[in-house]
């Protein structure tokens, strides 16, 4: 079963980099809980796919050209997975360029997300599962 989530984390991140916030949908349980990175002022996460919808369309309006790639996925165990990202993007207010690591810690479960744990790096992403990067 880890292969098949290694290759549905990679599938999702390559569709929100291609498609947005609504792309990565189909690739989440309708009870999603999705948890930003530490010390942003959300609290508690974001629940369904309304919410989810709600954080990364945030994350689509604040940059202009974002370019979202998957880098690698390590498969856990039977049900969690860990997905690297790149972001290059365009800060639309101050127009400064981004480049920067995301990190997803995801649990799944029937073939859809039902945790994601967001990091900004990929080293967090590995020590917060109990690894090193």
């Amino acid at each position: 079963m880890s292969q098949e989530n290694a290759t549905l984390a990679w599938r999702a991140a390559h569709a929100w980099g291609e498609g947005g916030a609504a792309a990565i949908l189909p690739f989440l349980d309708p009870e999603i809980e999705w948890h930003p990175p530490q010390g942003r002022s959300e609290l508690g996460g974001y629940l369904g796919d309304a919410g989810v919808c709600e954080y990364l369309g945030r994350f689509d309006e604040t940059v202009r050209r974002a370019v979202i790639a998957p880098v690698r996925v390590h498969d856990l165990d039977d049900d969690r997975v860990i997905s690297l990202l790149r972001v290059n993007a365009r800060d639309e207010a101050s127009a400064e360029e981004i480049e920067a690591e995301l990190g997803w810690l995801i649990n799944v479960r029937g073939a859809k997300f039902v945790k994601v744990r967001t990091f900004t790096s990929h080293e967090r992403v590995f020590e917060a599962a109990g690894l090193r990067g």
